[in-house]
């Protein structure tokens, strides 16, 4: 049962707990991991959602099922409850992934980008950034990681675009930004036009304008302060 990403919601006592409980003696069961754990309904489902239960199940929808209707410990029918078979499907790979971000702030699948690479064709990947021109016009998009606007730097936003190979930085003058500031500060995906520009070895590229990538809507959503 992988506990090493940080799962919020659970109390770090109640982690230690777990870890404590593990070493002494391996879980026999969901059942006997509950009542030894002392975890609440709402820290199983959390486990359950980010896939930390699987080894106690086929998969999370499954845990999440069985977490629901684990018995009390002094039911004499507690442990055959473990023998009953969830009658949910497995979670698809965007809720997965989405269910991996609610609970962790991270992901130990795959990239957001590989499960919505083939509705962006058009997109350089990041990967790729070396083998284009300076100057060549390109888009490209990915996962927001960082944004920041030094308070130094007269306005320019800079922006970093995580995808599947790599991360592309993109830089915003402050008139771009200012008119496209509510995308670039309320979307956790964005696509990127603009022009390479190599400079001393490194490759970022000077926008000309932004958007959302419609097909990453449904997934998680962060929002940036620049203050």
């Amino acid at each position: 049962m992988p506990l090493t990403q940080d799962a919020r919601g659970l109390p770090r006592i109640r982690a230690e707990k777990i870890v404590e409980e593990r070493d002494n003696l391996a879980f026999s069961s969901l059942t006997d991991f509950i009542h030894r754990s002392g975890i609440t309904k709402p820290q199983r489902r959390l486990l359950a959602q980010i896939g930390a239960l699987n080894a106690f199940s086929t998969h999370r929808r499954a845990a999440l099922w069985e977490a629901e209707h684990v018995l009390q410990e002094n039911d004499l029918f507690a442990h055959a409850h473990d023998e009953e078979i969830s009658p949910l499907a497995a979670m698809p790979p965007g809720e997965r992934l989405n269910a991996d971000y609610r609970g962790t702030g991270l992901t130990v699948g795959k990239h957001p980008m590989a499960y919505i690479r083939h509705t962006v064709p058009h997109l350089t990947l990041a990967g790729d950034l070396a083998k284009i021109a300076n100057g060549d016009r390109i888009t490209v998009g990915g996962k927001v990681i960082c944004c920041q606007r030094p308070g130094t730097a007269n306005g320019i936003v800079f922006v970093s675009l995580s995808d599947e190979t790599g991360v592309a930085n993109a830089v915003l003058y402050s008139d771009l930004f200012e008119k496209l500031r509510l995308v670039v500060s309320e979307e956790a995906f964005l696509e990127i036009d603009g022009s390479v520009q190599h400079i001393d070895g490194t490759i970022s590229i000077r926008a000309t304008d932004a958007r959302a990538i419609r097909s990453a809507m449904s997934m998680n959503r962060t929002s940036y302060d620049f203050h």
